[in-house]
């Protein structure tokens, strides 16, 4: 079922906190998380981290081992300074702020996890436990195309779909419909994009045919000017989150964005103009420019339900 592909629990992978608070269950604060994914190689600056746009934090990744000899399972962390420090460095800008150790991530493998799941064939989500045993799940939407999956420019985490059941409404509803509370659904969001380098730059729509990715830059929104073409949002998202009662929203990863603008677009602060850069600085007309603000559902109401008809950057809102 497509479903299962838009819709991945972080149960397994997220909820070891440290320290440990114990009102965490009880706190009903409007989530507004994040992922700091901690890379060797290239390690960002913990210290750099705007903490104060968010309630959580979530450190990734520890690494889970298993022990055959005695089926114990058990954790080990590879950057014990990191995390030593991480805890400590946030809470300076935010003191109240909530850090959560996540286990696994995408390069984990899956032996150890394996060991304490039923045969694949019998695999379904336990609904009813999680209602009862877990604070919150994160719902992965977003990846649902990139450009090493299809060369034609995709929706890659669109909020609707009138063409297939791939979209963050579909998965939203059905785990609604499942019976699990909204008021436990965490909303992941993607502080990046995927850019396909177009065939024709003139053919600047969803569907269009590339040749494949496309050298990353740093950018936002859509763009098809010199052939990229990259699509993204944060606002829409934030108000559908609210709209449907949702438990808040988790962005992937707090490292990518750069000048903390989609942290701030997303907790719902105004970005100064100073902050970012634009090419288009310096072209138009003179005239004030100004920020219309419209609600969610203004925009789903303007754009007939956020249909294909309505292009990206030619006048319509477009799905996203």
């Amino acid at each position: 079922m497509a479903f299962k592909s838009i819709a991945i629990l972080l149960f397994f992978h997220t909820i070891l906190q440290f320290p440990l608070h114990n009102s965490i269950a009880a706190d009903q604060t409007w989530i507004k998380a994040g992922y700091w994914k901690n890379d060797i190689t290239n390690s960002p600056n913990i210290q750099s981290i705007n903490s104060t746009l968010y309630t959580h934090l979530i450190y990734g990744f520890a690494d889970i081992n298993f022990n055959t000899s005695t089926d114990e399972m058990f954790v080990t962390i590879s950057d014990d300074e990191q995390i030593r420090n991480f805890n400590s460095i946030v809470k300076r800008k935010n003191p109240s702020i909530k850090t959560i150790l996540s286990i696994g991530g995408k390069d984990q493998s899956s032996y150890a996890f394996g060991q304490y799941t039923p045969w694949i064939q019998d695999l379904t989500f336990p609904i009813e436990s999680m209602r009862k045993n877990l604070d919150w799940v994160h719902v992965i939407a977003f990846d649902y195309y990139n450009p090493e999956s299809t060369n034609n420019t995709s929706r890659v985490a669109a909020l609707y779909d009138s063409t297939s059941d791939l979209n963050t409404d579909y998965g939203i509803n059905t785990w609604i419909k499942s019976g699990f509370s909204s008021q436990k659904i965490v909303l992941g969001l993607p502080f990046y994009g995927y850019v396909w380098t177009l065939v024709s730059p003139k053919d600047s729509k969803i569907g269009m045919v590339g040749t494949g990715p496309s050298p990353k830059d740093y950018s936002y929104g859509t763009e098809a000017e010199n052939e990229p073409f990259m699509s993204t949002d944060v606002k829409t998202k934030v108000s559908y989150a609210k709209e449907r009662k949702l438990r808040g929203y988790v962005s992937w990863q707090v490292s990518y964005d750069w000048n903390s603008a989609l942290s701030r677009a997303a907790a719902g602060e105004r970005i100064p103009r100073n902050k970012i850069e634009s090419k288009n600085e310096d072209e138009g007309d003179g005239e004030t420019r100004t920020l219309h603000i419209f609600t969610f559902d203004e925009m789903k109401e303007a754009t007939n339900n956020f249909s294909v008809d309505n292009e990206l950057g030619r006048g319509g809102y477009g799905p996203v």
